[in-house]
């Protein structure tokens, strides 16, 4: 089944707080709030689908506080057209087969209080009415200006091996690498993790981010990880750095 096609994303059942349902468990490994230690700690991952319409409205992850970096990544059945406007756009690429394409859209941005509060300040809207979902995932110690960066973005082939978008560390600070695969069909068997990498979010057949288990210094070369999928047309590729704060 493809995204441009299908009615609904298959994607985890809503929560009884009416966000999607987490897509992994929460982690905080960092410092405490306020003590920096050059390290970026992944918290909790949300998937918010949208199963009508145009919008989509994301509920943020539940451990989310003003100063945390939030990094999307946002599937739709047509071409985005509005993103949030809080939100830097990062990059975006159309994947899937000839004739049956969808889009992927990532964007980073830093919360605010009023945003925190709000727990729903966001709306994203795709050119026409169909199926997407957006996910959201939250990280602490990332810098408050530009957080992600480097961001590459581009579709990849699909028949066999893929590996991630290799990037340089930013010189400015150390960063957390991260990596997605997004496929433009539900029924996308995507690998367990590579060696060397955490899983933070899964999506039923359509996304998959991991991050290096390790921390870059600033300037390093990150080896990203191969996956092996069958031929399901182009896959989204996303490869990222969250640079920790000074």
């Amino acid at each position: 089944m493809l995204l441009a096609h299908c009615t609904t994303f298959d994607s985890p059942t809503p929560s009884t707080d009416g966000g999607g349902a987490d897509a992994t468990a929460s982690l905080d490994t960092g410092a405490p709030d306020g003590k920096s230690t050059n390290e970026v700690t992944f918290l909790e991952a949300r998937t918010t689908p949208g199963k009508g319409g145009t919008d989509v409205v994301p509920l943020l992850p539940a451990p989310a506080k003003a100063g945390d970096a939030l990094v999307a990544f946002w599937l739709t059945s047509t071409s985005p057209i509005a993103p949030a406007l809080e939100w830097q756009l990062a990059g975006s690429v159309t994947i899937g087969p000839a004739g049956s394409q969808s889009s992927l859209w990532v964007g980073s941005h830093v919360l605010t209080a009023a945003e925190v509060a709000s727990q729903t300040p966001f709306k994203f809207i795709q050119k026409n009415d169909g199926p997407q979902e957006i996910t959201l995932l939250v990280f602490r110690g990332a810098r408050p200006v530009d957080p992600a960066n480097p961001v590459k973005v581009q579709a990849s082939s699909s028949n066999g091996p893929i590996t991630g978008l290799p990037f340089d560390v930013s010189p400015s600070g150390p960063s957390r690498a991260v990596f997605a695969f997004a496929s433009a069909s539900t029924g996308t068997q995507f690998p367990g993790v590579p060696a060397g990498f955490t899983e933070l979010a899964r999506t039923t057949g359509s996304l998959v981010v991991y991050q290096r288990s390790d921390m870059f210094p600033a300037g390093a070369t990150v080896t990203p990880p191969t996956i092996v999928l069958p031929d399901v047309g182009p896959v989204g590729s996303a490869a990222l750095g969250i640079i920790a704060a000074p």
